[in-house]
């Protein structure tokens, strides 16, 4: 019994690690190529034809008891970044995400889930900014690429139709009143 749970332990920890075999990382110094934004992805290319999910995150609001002791939930600025600070041609180094225990309890909830999953931190050494980042395979990048088309497209049918029917009918019907 012992054997099969250090056993199981063991491909589990392998299945679920954060290291891809099919991507290679390059720990050199490279240049942001390409970038485009899916929503809540946000995706990089380097120059050296890698490809990267990144993601920043917004710091936690602060409990009750922080409010009341004066206690500031404060993130260094690096972590915090906009889309726009990550231009073509600046300077990334990737590195290993070895994330502080004091920056990681600032974190929400869903950015602490979330983080989990992503094993490298890019570091824009041109904006000085610093990013948690997960490398992916053309096919992931596919794949987000066909979900943010589909959601984009249901939410504007969605959006026209209910448009459409409330105009139509206020049209049609002059005692109607639209909504």
């Amino acid at each position: 019994m012992k054997k099969l749970f250090v056993i199981s332990s063991i491909l589990l920890s392998i299945f679920f690690s954060n290291v891809h075999a099919d991507v290679e990382i390059n720990y050199e110094q490279n240049k942001l190529q390409h970038y485009v934004s899916f929503g809540d992805s946000f995706i990089i290319v380097l120059d050296d034809k890698s490809i990267w999910e990144i993601f920043n995150f917004k710091p936690r609001s602060q409990t009750w008891s922080e409010w009341w002791n004066g206690v500031k939930v404060q993130m260094d600025d690096e972590f915090l970044w906009k889309v726009d600070d990550w231009l073509t041609n600046d300077k990334i180094v990737v590195r290993e995400n070895y994330l502080d225990e004091e920056i990681f309890e600032q974190l929400k909830e869903y950015d602490k889930k979330r983080l989990r999953y992503y094993g490298y931190v890019l570091e824009n050494t041109s904006a000085h900014k610093i990013a948690f980042a997960r490398p992916i395979v053309f096919q992931e990048f596919t794949d987000l690429f066909i979900k943010y088309s589909e959601d984009r497209y249901s939410d504007g049918h969605s959006d026209g139709y209910n448009e459409g029917y409330c105009e139509g009918k206020s049209v049609g019907c002059k005692d109607c009143k639209s909504s």
